[in-house]
């Protein structure tokens, strides 16, 4: 799994980091809002709701 992490891939994690951090600086509860959205979906697949 960590063999397909390239430059690439690094510098989108950290791009999409730092914006999290900017929107959480910004508005915190939205930005928990969304981290509670996105751990929702990594606890609960997709392919429940898709049919």
């Amino acid at each position: 799994m960590l063999k397909h992490i390239g430059p690439r891939e690094i510098i989108a994690a950290l791009g999409l980091a730092s914006t999290g951090a900017g929107v959480a600086l910004i508005n915190l509860p939205a930005a928990l809002v969304a981290v509670g959205v996105v751990l929702f979906f990594l606890a609960v697949p997709p392919r429940h709701f898709v049919r």
